[in-house]
Parts: C-alpha cells; sequence; structure tokens
C-alpha cells in the first residue's frame, strides 16, 4: 500500500507517521519503507518516531530518488535498467531533445527544440531550464503517476492510444518518454 504525506509541518508528518506504526504495526516480517526527501530530514523523522514510541523497528528510510528507482526497476523487470535518477533522465532528455522535434505532437516545444539546433546543441541557460522543469515532472510522474507511466511503457510510440486521457498540448510528453525508455534499454 503506498500512502503519500506532503505538508510544510514536519512535526505533523512525525507525529502521523508515530501513529500509524502504532496503530498499524507491520508484520514482523515484514519492512516499513518510508520515502523522505532527503537524508537528513530522514535521520530526524526517524529520531522522532522512536522518542514517541520508544522504539522504532521495521522501519526503511530511502530518499525519493531511491523509490523513484525502485519503482522503474520493477516496471522494467525483465530487462537491466540504468538508473532512473534525475541526472540519467536529464542526459537522456538532452539527448533526445532532437528526436522529439521530428514529431508533430511536439509543437508545444518547437521554438526551444529550434533554439537547441540552431545552437549546434549547445544548451543556453533557457533551454537548460526547460529540461530541469522537464525532468522534474518526468521523476514526479514516476512516483505520483506510476500508472500513467506503466501505460505509456505498455504501449507502442505509433498507437494513438498512448495520447488517451491527455490534452493535445501534453502529447509530446509520451513520446519524449519513449525516447527516454530506449535511451534506457
Amino acid at each position: 500500500m503506498l500512502n503519500i504525506y506532503k505538508t510544510n509541518k514536519i512535526e505533523l508528518i512525525s507525529e502521523v507517521l508515530a501513529k500509524e506504526i502504532l496503530i498499524n504495526p507491520p508484520f514482523i516480517t515484514d519492512n516499513l519503507k518510508i520515502s523522505i526527501q532527503n537524508y537528513f530530514l530522514s535521520k530526524w523523522i526517524k529520531d522522532q518516531i522512536t522518542l514517541k514510541n520508544d522504539i522504532n523497528a521495521l522501519c526503511e528510510f530511502q530518499t525519493l530518488a531511491e523509490y523513484t528507482e525502485e519503482l522503474v526497476r520493477n516496471l522494467y523487470k525483465d530487462q537491466k535498467v540504468k538508473s532512473w535518477n534525475f541526472e540519467s533522465i536529464k542526459w537522456s532528455i538532452i539527448e533526445s531533445f532532437e528526436e522529439l522535434g521530428e514529431f508533430k505532437e511536439s509543437w508545444p516545444l518547437i521554438n526551444w527544440i529550434n533554439k537547441f539546433i540552431n545552437n549546434k546543441k549547445i544548451l543556453d541557460s533557457e533551454i537548460y531550464e526547460l529540461i530541469l522543469r522537464i525532468t522534474k515532472v518526468f521523476s514526479d510522474y514516476i512516483l505520483y503517476r506510476p500508472e500513467m507511466i506503466e501505460k505509456w511503457h505498455n504501449t507502442e510510440l505509433k498507437n494513438s492510444n498512448l495520447f488517451s486521457g491527455l490534452n493535445k498540448d501534453q502529447y509530446w510528453q509520451p513520446i519524449l518518454f519513449k525516447l527516454i525508455e530506449r535511451k534506457f534499454k
């Protein structure tokens, strides 16, 4: 089961997690995985849960990046997959950016793609910032929209079902995902 708690009050998160662990403790053979933004925050939350519950066993803390990589490894069980982390996604997008321009569905990004090509594939700050934002969105999709990523993964690039549930200005996203996916195989 996946529970997502998001707030800007970290004390609230640690209280909710501590109570949840007390009310619904994992079985002795289970390992409760808790994904936190960064390592230091996970150490603090672990300490807070221990203080509130007097014990904190069977909890494994991991960063969101580690959780994302685990999701991708589970999605691609049959294949050896390179690390699906922010840096590898970013560089795969950069490598796929020109090819994305060959698809008519990439019209919302065509100005940036043309600028990238005209600059002889040299990244300026504007294009780099766009790629960073796209990378963040794709990383978030793995975490918060895994059903959509799985659908994209299971649908062929030329299949019109790839775009179901999307607005026309979003059609470039599954295409870019498929281009990135090729780089990871």
